[in-house]
């Protein structure tokens, strides 16, 4: 993030090395997506979301799905070209 030209991050790294970019990241007004997990405790998450409060770039939690049993076959299928040329993929996964 040395770069002016850096709009957004997004945190796909483990959660406990997050701390050293989403900080900085927000100091420098750039937008923030986090996969979940968001962090390792209450304590922490709520220091990353004060931060948020005090920049003006987004700070947003995702939620992956890529290790879920259903994506995993669908990857697997797409993988061996089973689905044929894919061009757009919906998924509506309900708990």
């Amino acid at each position: 993030m040395n770069s002016d030209e850096v709009d957004v991050i997004v945190m796909l790294t483990a959660r406990e090395v997050r701390e050293e970019y989403i900080y900085p990241a927000l100091e420098k007004k750039v937008h923030v997506l986090v996969e979940k997990p968001f962090g390792n405790s209450y304590a922490e998450c709520l220091g990353y979301a004060e931060a948020a409060e005090r920049s003006p770039a987004t700070l947003a939690v995702s939620q992956t799905l890529r290790f879920y049993p259903d994506i995993e076959w669908a990857h697997a299928m797409v993988k061996k070209g089973a689905l044929g040329t894919l061009k757009t993929i919906v998924h509506d996964h309900y708990q």
